[in-house]
């Protein structure tokens, strides 16, 4: 069954995939530049306006990946210089006590580079582009937020019908939702006396899109609910999400993006009763 299961993921991603291809969008590159550079050359992060203001949740040491770039390629080595604050209270942060930082050089006759900072204590911080060792070329003083929360949760699905087992799935899902081939959590039990399965997502970092996926021996319809939980806080988040599961069918039946709120919290910030892919 799980392999199955598989196949039928590959299936509707290609599905996926394929409509992506066809998509002659503008490419990331010039949404980049056009959007976190000032005029001239000049060296900056890369984000792109999905992207830009909203908090990346990691993990207490931690590398993250920062990625440098500059409009033109540089002549000689540049050095690109960064001021980190605490976000919440918008002081500086202490080098050596709060974060560590490794800032690769771009190299001459290149465009970009990728510094890697690592946060040693809790907290929300900005990472601010705002240096140069070329005169010449201006820093464009742009920022990635980030944040050290996590962040843990809990779907519970119950049914109505003890002569259907439904087994449950938490997917990564892409940008475009696709299933990004990551389970986290699977619950399959071989009997339907329980009527329900639980699957749990422990100590997340990151933001992204996620989704539950049914299988089993569902050969008759059968109503369902789906409970999410904040692991951390023990609440509810939202409602219940009712729906009537076809019979004979393996599917996603409930997406969610995680993110992080205003002060920086790891939290579900949006869910989805119907694919948002359609």
């Amino acid at each position: 069954m799980k392999n199955i299961k598989s196949i039928y993921k590959l299936f509707v991603l290609l599905a996926v995939v394929f409509m992506v291809s066809c998509d002659d969008s503008d490419d990331m590159n010039d949404v980049v530049t056009s959007t976190t550079t000032i005029e001239g050359n000049s060296v900056f992060i890369e984000t792109d306006d999905a992207s830009a203001g909203i908090f990346t949740l990691t993990g207490l040491n931690t590398a993250d990946q920062i990625n440098v770039a500059v409009n033109n390629a540089v002549t000689t080595d540049l050095t690109p210089g960064f001021t980190v604050y605490n976000y919440a209270d918008n002081s500086m942060a202490v080098l050596g006590t709060d974060y560590t930082i490794s800032v690769t050089d771009i190299t001459a006759g290149s465009m970009s580079s990728t510094t890697q900072i690592t946060f040693l204590t809790d907290g929300i911080y900005e990472v601010v582009l705002d240096g140069s060792s070329d005169a010449s070329i201006g820093a464009a003083g742009n920022s990635r937020f980030f944040s050290t929360d996590s962040g843990s949760y809990r779907a519970v699905l119950t049914w109505t019908d003890a002569a259907v087992n439904l087994d449950m799935d938490i997917d990564l899902m892409t940008e475009t939702w696709g299933w990004g081939f990551v389970t986290f959590d699977s619950s399959s039990s071989s009997t339907a006396v329980d009527l329900s399965e639980t699957v749990e997502l422990l100590n997340i970092t990151g933001q992204g899109n996620l989704a539950l996926w049914f299988w089993g021996n569902n050969n008759t319809a059968v109503d369902y609910k789906i409970q999410l939980f904040d692991m951390e806080t023990a609440q509810q988040i939202g409602g219940d999400y009712l729906g009537t599961f076809p019979a004979a069918t393996n599917a996603w039946r409930l997406w969610f993006t995680l993110g992080a709120d205003g002060d920086g919290n790891s939290s579900v910030i949006e869910v989805f009763e119907e694919d948002p892919a359609l």
